[in-house]
């Protein structure tokens, strides 16, 4: 399960309480009940705008200080931790060690910096790279924005660089509006490792001029070889829909580019031929901290859940095949699936719809058919990677095929979400 880390919790709350809080005095003192009520207004009024009232909020929005001070407070944590869940999902074999140069477009606060430093700080300590040098260029609209990330940037890296050698990481930032054109104008050919673009997206009105946006993210600036662009959008239907229909320009009809994660396949995206309705989005566990709580309480949301829309995109074809590791003694001809619904009971059964390199399919498990070798199909959640054997339909790419299955079809959650 996820979890904010501590340092960074009480990191937040003395900056926020230290940079925006106007009463004089008061910013040298531990944050209180008191702060949370004046500090949670601004969070109160982005989550209405980022739900129903989008178009209500001004272009600009981090340049007002209750704005940024509500983000710091309620959606940097939510955000941060979809980033390390989703470099969690790419193969640890794959992820560059060493010096690594990092483009976050549109990176406000730096939310999905801070996000990568933590998750380069667990691979040092899990031992799965050496040393971690990083390497960020943040480029956002609002000046004032990109000035908490530096301020932020820097007292991590210190708690990071104390707590293992091997770690190392350099900021810096420029302020540009995306609307004046691509970013080759200042970044010229240079090529990154890893390009983030968390809810940008969905601010570019035109379909077409955000395929045209990431194509030049993938031509210009990522490398050829090793490099990773993650585009990470809210849960709702609209820009996961939206999402999906960019997937399918990028990668089945220019073929400029492959997709890593969450996808287990490089065909046309089921959900965009079956129906309109559809969208791929996902829910991740997260042990929510005691102070997102107290501001839940006081706007009236509860995360228990984080949600959002993402693809994880390279330009050189994915390593990893349908069966990534062998598959336990017995257990032939089985292939590998994403989880992309919850899972759904009904009248003696259980229903899940996944998605692999067979297409999508609908896979039910009958009450009286559950044996040991297939229970695990009963604690199967959205997002996970399981293996299942969908033998019935040959080899054929179905965008809606169905399956249920038998007393002796093992099930394995490979990797839960």
């Amino acid at each position: 399960m996820l979890s904010f880390p501590s340092f960074l919790e009480d990191l937040l709350l003395r900056y926020i309480k230290q940079t925006y809080l106007p009463i004089k005095g008061a910013s040298g003192k531990p944050f209180n009940d008191k702060d949370f009520v004046f500090f949670s207004k601004g969070a109160k009024a982005l989550s209405e705008a980022y739900t129903s009232q989008r178009g209500s909020l001004p272009t600009n929005y981090l340049n007002i200080p209750v704005y940024r001070s509500g983000y710091l407070l309620y959606f940097l944590p939510v955000n941060f931790l979809k980033i390390v869940h989703i470099m969690n999902e790419l193969d640890p074999a794959e992820i560059v060690g060493g010096k690594v140069r990092i483009l976050d477009v549109g990176a406000g606060q730096g939310t999905s910096m801070l996000g990568l430093m933590a998750f380069y700080a667990g691979l040092l300590a899990e031992k799965k790279v050496k040393d971690a040098w990083l390497d960020f260029t943040l480029v956002d609209q609002s000046y004032a924005a990109l000035k908490d990330a530096l301020n932020l940037h820097q007292a991590y890296a210190e708690e990071l660089q104390k707590k293992n050698g091997g770690f190392r990481s350099a900021c810096s930032v420029k302020n540009y509006d995306l609307r004046r054109g691509g970013l080759k104008r200042f970044l010229r050919n240079f090529k990154y490792h890893l390009i983030v673009v968390a809810n940008v997206l969905n601010e570019i009105p035109d379909r077409e001029a955000r395929v045209q946006f990431i194509e030049s993210l993938l031509e210009d600036h990522l490398e050829p070889a090793t490099g990773r662009l993650i585009l990470i959008e809210p849960a709702a239907q609209q820009t996961s829909r939206d999402l999906q229909w960019i997937r399918d320009r990028i990668v089945t009809d220019r073929k400029i580019g492959h997709v890593y994660a969450p996808c287990l396949h490089q065909e046309t995206c089921p959900l965009n031929v079956v129906n309109k309705r559809d969208w791929c989005h996902f829910y991740f566990s997260w042990e929510r901290p005691k102070f997102v709580e107290k501001v839940d309480r006081l706007i009236g949301n509860k995360k228990n859940w984080l949600a959002c829309s993402y693809l994880v995109l390279g330009k050189k074809p994915p390593g990893l095949t349908p069966h990534p590791g062998p598959l336990p003694q017995g257990e032939r001809g089985q292939m590998r699936w994403r989880v992309i619904s919850n899972r759904m009971p009904s009248n003696g059964k259980e229903e899940v719809v996944l998605c692999g390199p067979k297409g999508r399919y609908h896979v039910e498990l009958l009450d009286r058919d559950t044996m040991p070798s297939n229970r695990a199909f009963h604690r199967i959640g959205r997002g996970d990677l399981v293996d299942i054997d969908v033998r019935s339909e040959g080899a054929k790419y179905r965008v809606d095929g169905k399956y249920r299955v038998q007393k002796n079809d093992p099930v394995r959650i490979v990797k839960e979400n």
